[in-house]
């Protein structure tokens, strides 16, 4: 499976080439993607360069001052150029320069394969990517090629937070800046589990910056168990391009290859290869982005429209083990275009709404998402909610009050469930308060004490490793407004 992720058009991206042009011929020593070589995507990709840019050219110039060919260079001018690019590759532990709630803008391409089922880890290893993978080895959505100021640690060395997908291990290793020995783990990477990646990183003869490990996959302890693999491992292959004087990583290629164990003599063989090239620093909030946003935001909304016009089989309003789940997605759907400034009176909105009135919506997920749809709309400006609608919102309030779990007071300890059961369920529980929230913006009473009730089981049911910390509110409208700047309040 092949993906291009472009941030923008390839004839905007600073200092790359064009499809189709090649650079050398040299191929690379470990697996990665070289100097003009391409790759299963079918896109050139340029090599990392670390700047040893003499190193690079077919003739170097020694102490003579006479041009030389490399091949007949002594070994004494060969050790010169790896210590210098040793010396260079310790000096690019540096950090990174973005600017404050900036980010930066890549191209991103993919290319991703798997292997049919073996009996054992030896054949997987020399099976052929020509198989359909299941789709949550690599899901179809690829993350976005972005690098965030607010993903970077605080010596701005490397990258913080989870990792959620396996082709972004190797953006977090690209984007460690802190060179040397490597050892990288991400814990909970469903449905890889807790991944590690160890090498080191290295300058060949010619400049470039190439990292050489491996890959491992454990199992994880508790509830993420079920949904990861028993284990795996493989090898990992990286180059980039680094620019020290500006901060960034201008480009990588890199790639693994592993072999996963589905369960006892079933093995399979994944692969993963991965190209950055960068596009553009973008100033938070500057005016290209806003108005990509913006494109971005309409094409969505014609997308939803067009889908709650065909009336999707995704949107019908069957009830099935007590949970309609087909008329949530309609009210989110519904939202969806509210907040994308679709006039209130379009037509495909209006019939929307009267739709999702006629349902019976059952579980708390759908009420709190039609709740928040209805709650839209009665802020649209010159549009007050009729009486019909009126009466859909109190209706669907009283069966979201009633989804709780009867083991406990409610007044007391409010728990939230899909429906009215002796269960509880923290995910629920945000969407009966985001339920609870917009009913009171559709100007009906909530009961006093409800949402405390509901906070109590939120602090009962929270880690106790994890600490407490103080509770900060905002509202949309602060955070639109901040435009990254600290919010008060």
């Amino acid at each position: 499976m092949r993906y291009a992720v472009a941030g923008a058009a390839p004839d905007q991206e600073r200092g790359g080439q064009a499809d189709g042009e090649a650079g050398g011929e040299r191929k690379p020593d470990d697996g990665s993607l070289g100097r003009g070589q391409v790759g299963q995507h079918g896109r050139t990709v340029e090599p990392c360069r670390v700047g040893v840019e003499h190193a690079r050219a077919r003739q170097i110039r020694c102490e003579s001052g006479f041009p030389r060919p490399l091949h007949d260079v002594d070994n004494t001018c060969r050790l010169w150029i790896l210590v210098l690019g040793a010396l260079m590759t310790r000096g690019l532990a540096q950090e990174w320069r973005l600017p404050p709630a900036g980010a930066i803008e890549y191209r991103r391409t993919v290319d991703v394969g798997g292997s049919a089922v073996s009996t054992s880890a030896a054949a997987a290893r020399r099976a052929a990517l020509d198989a359909r993978l299941p789709e949550r080895y690599f899901p179809a959505v690829v993350p976005a090629p972005w690098l965030c100021a607010g993903e970077l640690t605080a010596d701005r060395r490397r990258l913080t937070g989870p990792v959620r997908d396996l082709r972004d291990v190797l953006r977090a290793l690209a984007f460690d800046l802190r060179g040397g020995g490597v050892r990288l783990r991400l814990d909970g990477v469903v449905p890889y589990g807790d991944v590690t990646v160890s090498g080191s990183w290295r300058v060949d003869a010619e400049g470039d910056q190439v990292f050489g490990g491996s890959i491992t996959l454990r199992r994880p302890r508790g509830r993420l168990q079920a949904f990861c693999l028993h284990k795996g491992s493989g090898e990992v292959s990286l180059r980039r391009v680094v620019d020290p004087a500006r901060g960034i990583v201008e480009s990588f290629a890199g790639a693994l290859d592993l072999v996963v164990v589905e369960a006892p003599r079933r093995f399979r063989r994944l692969q993963a290869r991965d190209a950055w090239q960068f596009v553009a620093v973008r100033q938070n909030q500057d005016a290209d982005f806003r108005a990509r946003v913006a494109a971005a935001i309409d094409a969505g909304a014609a997308f939803v429209r067009r889908a709650i016009e065909g009336e999707r089989s995704y949107l019908d309003g069957k009830v099935r083990e007590q949970r309609s789940y087909g008329s949530g997605r309609l009210a989110l759907a519904l939202l969806t275009l509210l907040h994308a400034r679709v006039p209130a009176d379009d037509v495909v909105l209006c019939g929307g709404i009267e739709e999702l009135m006629r349902r019976r919506l059952v579980d708390s997920y759908s009420l709190a998402a039609a709740l928040m749809a209805l709650a839209r709309l009665a802020e649209v400006r010159g549009r007050d909610l009729t009486a019909a609608e009126q009466t859909a919102a109190r209706t669907w309030l009283a069966t979201l009050r009633s989804n709780v779990d009867p083991r406990t007071k409610a007044e007391d300890l409010l728990r939230f469930n899909y429906v009215r059961a002796p269960r509880y369920d923290t995910s629920v529980q945000q969407y009966g308060l985001l339920g609870l929230r917009a009913a009171q913006r559709c100007g009906l009473v909530v009961e006093r004490g409800a949402f405390a009730a509901a906070a109590r089981q939120l602090l009962a049911v929270q880690g106790a490793k994890t600490g407490r910390r103080a509770l900060r509110t905002v509202t949309y409208a602060q955070l639109r407004d901040a435009g990254g700047r600290e919010i008060e309040g």
